[in-house]
Formats: structure tokens, sequence, C-alpha cells
């Protein structure tokens, strides 16, 4: 059976080849995940937040095919919270030009309240463009999957506020780098002051050498060793 949207809406029809019954909705923290469980999203990522999530039940029988039809282009996240029953959506989808969502890209992964899995839920993405789509005929026996499309213009948008990883990884590296020198400069002047000696006694061309002086009364050659210790934050 399909289930058809307010045309405002960015699903217009959804449907199957089994006869599932489907509702939609905004995508929000404690929004409901499928139809029959009373499981909910907790700690969404932002840029889903805008979304519409499409419920269906929890469990779809071996050989379901979901169809749905986009009023716009947008980018669809098919959730898989079971690796023991995931349709084998990511071999199939894989082979289709889908990707596997990276664990903290974007924002991370919604989590799924009130049912606890084996496994780390996968998630897939891909941008739909707008038209009539279907996913690939599910293969395992059951299979625990869940829908959410985010319009293409709100997710180009989010990443646009974001910094990019590169520039992020490189500031962060340099302010890394300062607090090192900051603390092992700290560090050094407060050994050398401890350590007074090692400026009296040697010359300070070789107050950091840690290489034993030559003995030329017979006594034991004397070690002076300046020790610094980096603290890695």
């Amino acid at each position: 059976q399909q289930h058809n949207n307010n045309s405002q809406q960015l699903v217009r029809a959804v449907g199957s080849n089994k006869g599932i019954l489907f509702t939609d909705g905004r995508m929000a923290e404690g929004c409901q995940v499928w139809t029959d469980k009373s499981y909910v999203y907790q700690n969404i990522p932002q840029v889903m937040k805008r979304g519409s999530v499409i419920r269906h039940p929890m469990r779809l029988p071996q050989g379901t095919i979901l169809s749905f039809k986009l009023s716009s282009t947008s980018v669809l996240y098919l959730m898989l919270p079971d690796m023991e029953r995931n349709g084998n959506f990511i071999e199939t989808l894989t082979r289709l030009g889908w990707a596997e969502k990276a664990q903290k890209s974007d924002g991370g992964v919604p989590q799924i309240m009130g049912v606890k899995f084996s496994t780390q839920m996968k998630v897939m993405w891909s941008v739909l463009p707008k038209g009539v789509h279907k996913l690939p005929k599910t293969e395992t026996k059951e299979t625990i999957a869940a829908m959410v499309m985010v319009p293409e213009d709100v997710y180009k948008a989010y990443k646009q506020q974001q910094p990019t990883s590169s520039s992020a990884g490189g500031q962060e590296q340099k302010r890394h780098q300062r607090r090192r020198s900051r603390k092992g400069s700290k560090h050094n002047i407060n050994s050398r002051a401890r350590t007074p000696e090692s400026s009296s006694h040697q010359p300070s061309s070789s107050s950091s050498s840690s290489r034993p002086r030559r003995s030329t009364s017979g006594k034991a050659p004397t070690t002076t060793t300046t020790t610094t210790t980096t603290t890695t934050t």
C-alpha cells in the first residue's frame, strides 16, 4: 500500500511489494522509529534534524522492495542497526554507488533508544534526484532498517557551515604544538632553576650534553644530565 503525503513535504509517496503500511514525520529528538514499536531516536545529528523519517514495521520480510517518490533532490540515510538482519543492503547498495557513512562524520549517527542491538549501527547514504526510487530487494530472512531523507540544499548549507577536515585538523595541530611548546619551555626553565650547578660548573654549550666527562685525576667520570620532559595533551 502507499501513503500519500502533503505536497509540501519531501516524500510524496511510499510503497512496497508486500502490502506494508507506512507513516511519515519530521526527524526530531524522541521521534518514533518504527510503526509497531515504541523505540525512539535520540542524539540526532544536526544535519538530520530537518529531515523526513519514513516509518514501517521494525522487521521487514525477505524479498521486500521499498519504493518512494522524492519531491526534490535529497540525501537518503538508510540505518541498519542489526548486522545479522541488514537485508544485505551494505553489499547491494555499495554496488549501486552508495557509501557507508563514517561513524563520526557530519555529527555522527543517531541512537535508537528502547532496544539494544549486539552490533554498532551502520548507515548507508546517497544523494538521490527528484523522482521515484526503489531500494534493492531485502535478502536476509528478516531485515531491520530505518530511513531518513534530508533535502540536498539543507545538507549543503550544513556542510558549508562546517570547517573542512584538513583546515580543522591543521588548526588543531597548531594549537597542540603551541601548548607543547609553552609547557616544554616552562618545564625547562624550572629544571635549570633547580640545578644551578649545571650552569656554574659547565660551559653553556655543553650544558645539555649527557656524555660523561673523561676523568684526568683517576676519579670516576662525572655525568651531568639535563632532562627535558614533554607533556602531551
